[in-house]
This record gives C-alpha cells, structure tokens and sequence, in this order.
C-alpha cells in the first residue's frame, strides 16, 4: 500500500514538473513573439491625416516628410488580400469598407495592427478577419523619414467589399 503511494507520489511530482517547463517554454516563445515588432521613438510616431485614426491615437498627428513607402509592385500588396480573402458567399449581397491601421517602424517593418472601423455583427467577423489578414503581411516598406531621419510612422490601408469581392483597395499614409 505504502508503495503504490510512493509511486503515485513520484508520478504526480513527475507529471507536476513537466507541465510546468511546459508553461516555461510557451512563455518563452509568447516573449519572442512580443519583441519582433518594435517601434523605435515611442514618444514620436506620425501619422496620417485620417479623423478616426486620430480619434484612437488621443491626438493630431504630426505628418512626416516622406510617408512609409510599400517596397514592392503595388499589385502585389493588393494581391496579398485577394488570395487571402473570407469566403465570397458569406459577403454576398454586402457592401462595406474596413479601415486597417497599422505602424511602419524605422526599421521598415510594419506591426501593431488595428481595425479602425465600426461594423454590425456579420460584418465585425469579416473585418477582424482582414486585420488577421493584414498581421500576415510579409513585405517590407521603406520607413517614413523626417529631417532625413527615419521615423515611425501610422498608415491606413482601405478596403471595400462589394458582393463578397474587394473593389478597391486604397492606402493613405
């Protein structure tokens, strides 16, 4: 009897002992997911002159001299978003337009996506899912510059969904 508690005593400690480097390693990789996007001036981001992008910032933004600059055929980025669309049936019959936003750091990368517009229900599912979309973003863009320095900067990507298709696909910087 003494010896099946022993063992079970073992096998708990055993089991306890992995689940905890278990955790261990998902802090880790959660860790090194967080740091790959960084924006260099925290205090010093510009920024579009677009109202609702103002509205989540707190504050007028201040415009850099040159805007983000996408490195790369402008078909592609466009591309990007149709191959990687919801479902065409779902959007049959809808019409609306979703407001990404997102920063494009010094270092040309972009991160810290957001969804600037509002949506009814069936439409809200379908927007997050071009922000996910939009996260999956692998291009690189030349950073926006301010007195020759590079600077982070906002910039918006418009999309319109007409009949489950995209229309148009626009940016402002």
């Amino acid at each position: 009897m003494k010896t099946k508690i022993f063992l079970l005593g073992l096998l708990f400690i055993g089991f306890s002992m992995y689940s905890q480097e278990k955790k261990k390693e998902g802090k880790k990789e959660t860790k090194k997911d967080s740091t790959e996007f960084k924006i260099c001036h925290k205090k010093d981001v510009y920024g579009v002159d677009f109202k609702p992008l103002e509205l989540y910032v707190g504050e007028k933004l201040k415009k850099p001299k040159t805007p983000p600059e996408y490195l790369g055929e402008n078909w592609r980025l466009k591309r990007h978003f149709i191959d990687n669309q919801f479902d065409f049936n779902r959007a049959k019959d809808m019409v609306f337009r979703v407001n990404i936003a997102f920063i494009v750091n010094c270092e040309g990368k972009a991160g810290n996506f957001i969804l600037l517009s509002e949506h009814e229900d069936k439409e809200l599912n379908m927007a997050k899912e071009l922000v996910e979309t939009a996260k999956r973003l692998q291009f690189d863009w030349k950073p926006a510059t301010k007195k020759k320095d590079n600077v982070d900067c906002w910039f918006v990507i418009s999309i319109t969904v007409f009949n489950g298709e995209f229309t148009t696909i626009f940016w402002e910087y």
